[in-house]
């Protein structure tokens, strides 16, 4: 996840400093989805593994978990358009990540923050939607463990979606609000917050 973000910043080709205004990095802006295959051993092969998505450049975007037997997805999902609108998963992504990227330290350094702690989460709790996967299968058979599958793909990106969404809306106001007054703290979403007092 991490390398699809990647823009050298640890070495002399950082991609985020003007003089190497030329370099290509691996995290562009002109991503329109990024996408981790992860197989395991342990999954029955119709569910297909795992694909990890992002919507729009991985820099300022979110990986979350779909399963390869799904037979349906969040509604954000199957919105078309090539004209922004905010119902649309990929336009709130990529609102989000054109606003991150103008100034990745003050803008998008809490917005990238507070995605890879989303990740994380995901990441170790993943292994108990893989066991309660894998026993609606043995139990209830392959229809059972697909619409367990939608069920959990589905809330995972309602969620995100709704965070998402009032991520952008913060940083909008932040950047734009009070007559776009220059700053002085950076901007934090406020879910950060609210994890750091839980």
């Amino acid at each position: 996840m991490e390398l699809q973000r990647y823009r050298y910043e640890d070495t002399e080709k950082n991609a985020n400093l003007p003089k190497n205004k030329d370099v290509r990095a691996i995290g562009v802006s002109s991503s329109m989805e990024c996408h981790i295959l992860q197989l395991k051993d342990n999954l029955p092969k119709e569910v297909g593994g795992i694909i990890w998505m992002a919507m729009a450049n991985a820099e300022h975007s979110v990986y979350l978990p779909f399963y390869g037997n799904i037979n349906d997805t969040f509604p954000a999902y199957k919105i078309a358009d090539d004209t922004y609108t905010p119902e649309s998963f990929y336009w709130t992504m990529r609102d989000l990540n054109v606003k991150s990227a103008l100034n990745r330290e003050k803008y998008g350094k809490n917005v990238r923050a507070y995605w890879n702690s989303y990740e994380q989460q995901l990441l170790q709790t993943q292994a108990d939607r893989d066991q309660h996967l894998i026993q609606t299968y043995k139990k209830s058979g392959k229809d059972a463990a697909a619409d367990y599958a939608t069920k959990i793909g589905i809330e995972i990106s309602k969620d995100a979606f709704t965070k998402a969404t009032q991520i952008t809306k913060e940083l909008t106001t932040y950047i734009f609000g009070d007559d776009a007054k220059p700053k002085k703290s950076d901007f934090a979403p406020s879910f950060m917050k609210v994890e750091k007092k839980k």
